[in-house]
């Protein structure tokens, strides 16, 4: 017996509500007999962001070639991308941002903070042509990925668009509200 939510990083019951967000996104066009299910794609992709597992396992693994599995993985990403609005919103107004300090001084003590700032490095296969700058630090290929959270450990932003030699120093600099 699989644990699901080890397995897929989602208990059912997140899978279910994530499933029904996506599922105009990525259901079915066709009638046809062999269609993949929209349920299958996203517990595939999520099995593959989960690992970071090869394509052409995830795929073989839930019974389709790595080609369709490839163009899965667009399909149910970029349909979880279009639910970022509605669950990445960073405090803008009095209210929120009176709110969240408020949250981080009963949580912590700590006065006139809105949010919590770090960076990571995710992993990659760059372009050839770009390879030295997606070396970090550590001398393996990256993007590096600043997450900003609130008291309750909700992501408020994410900026993931420099290559893994940018400092932690300057993506903070660049994105400053």
């Amino acid at each position: 017996m699989i644990n699901f939510q080890q397995t897929f990083r989602l208990n059912e019951e997140a899978f279910m509500e994530l499933y029904l967000k996506v599922k105009p996104l990525i259901a079915n066009n066709t009638t046809r007999s062999q269609a993949i299910s929209g349920k299958l794609k996203l517990l595939a992709v999520l099995h593959f962001l989960a690992t970071g597992n090869f394509q052409h396992c995830i795929g073989g693994r839930f019974g389709f070639s790595q080609p369709t599995f490839s163009r899965i993985i667009r399909e149910v990403i970029e349909a979880i991308i279009s639910l970022t609005k509605e669950y990445i919103h960073f405090p803008m107004s009095q209210a929120e941002i009176l709110d969240m300090q408020n949250k981080f001084f009963e949580k912590a003590g700590f006065p006139n903070v809105i949010s919590l700032i770090d960076c990571t490095h995710v992993a990659l296969i760059p372009p050839s042509d770009l390879e030295q700058i997606f070396r970090n630090r550590k001398m393996f290929h990256s993007i590096n990925v600043q997450i900003c959270c609130g008291a309750s450990m909700e992501i408020t932003d994410v900026v993931a668009k420099f290559p893994g030699s940018t400092h932690d120093a300057f993506i903070h600099q660049v994105c400053k509200r």
